[in-house]
């Protein structure tokens, strides 16, 4: 084998081979390992590194056949493969019997075989809607329709105080507006639950049959929901639990009388907590 030192003092271009093919060549403001009159490995001016490439975009850039870059322990033959795949890009993490553990691929998807996965600090985002929590590997009772948990929210909402005139409904009026001071709503896959207290509020609009609440944060199943109601009268200091049914997106009170007949006080209070599906 005959190694040459290429170049002159004056050369662009030094650098240690052998014939010309294999060797360390020195460019202008670079260096390349040539193997076969090829640059396989290459440091540019700005300092960045490239393997199996002449023009590195990152600090390390590598570039080759699929997978790119490959890790292995030699003694259990344990890897972590980083590929592009079919133009798609992943991370592989695989165990010494060829078990994959981890996949991460450029579908968004990621696999994770066994044990549990942790989150040390932030948030598991569910980037599409109608995705989440998938539960198809338990047991199913008769009559599943779903097992997939794809939402969950929590909030306020702003209630509107309608009450039935007889043959329509009609916005309740006040004498002594009511202080709000819970108005709150949480929701879990398609089920609603809403609470509300209000107090110190007096009505001066009678009806003749129900009271009813509207403008819930969600549209509900007609009449697929349900809950009680706590009001207090300071008149007659009074304290019933009776129900209140979900309609569309009212909360319809069956408390025996209409807003006038109970709310006549100068500070009746109300308490509200209903749970429905929604539409």
């Amino acid at each position: 084998m005959v190694i040459k030192l290429q170049g002159t003092n004056s050369a662009a271009a030094p650098g240690l081979t052998n014939d010309g093919a294999d060797g360390v060549v020195v460019g202008t403001d670079s260096v390349d390992i040539s193997i076969a009159g090829t640059s396989k490995v290459k440091v540019d001016s700005s300092g960045k590194v490239g393997i199996g490439t002449t023009s590195p975009s990152q600090e390390l850039t590598v570039y080759g056949s699929d997978p790119v870059l490959s890790v292995q322990e030699a003694s259990v033959s344990s890897q972590v493969d980083i590929g592009t795949g079919t133009s798609t890009g992943y991370i592989n993490i695989q165990k010494a019997d060829g078990t994959r553990t981890v996949q991460i691929n450029g579908n968004d998807e990621s696999y994770f075989n066994g044990g549990n996965l942790k989150i040390g600090d932030g948030d598991l985002v569910i980037g599409t809607s109608g995705h989440g929590i998938d539960f198809s590997a338990t047991s199913d009772a008769t009559g599943k329709t779903s097992e997939l948990l794809d939402d969950y929210e929590k909030g306020t909402w702003s209630p509107n105080f309608r009450t039935y005139s007889g043959s329509s409904w009609a916005d309740v009026s006040f004498t002594t507006n009511p202080t709000t001071n819970i108005a709150t709503y949480t929701k879990v896959g398609n089920i609603v639950r809403v609470s509300l207290w209000m107090y110190g509020f007096q009505t001066s609009t009678s009806g003749s049959a129900y009271a009813a609440i509207g403008n819930l944060p969600y549209s509900c199943v007609n009449q697929q929901g349900a809950g009680t109601v706590g009001y207090t009268n300071n008149t007659f200091s009074n304290e019933n639990q009776n129900r209140c049914l979900v309609s569309t997106t009212e909360l319809e009170m069956y408390i025996e009388n209409n807003w006038a007949t109970w709310a006549d006080g100068s500070s009746a209070s109300l308490y509200i907590t209903a749970v429905y599906q929604t539409a």
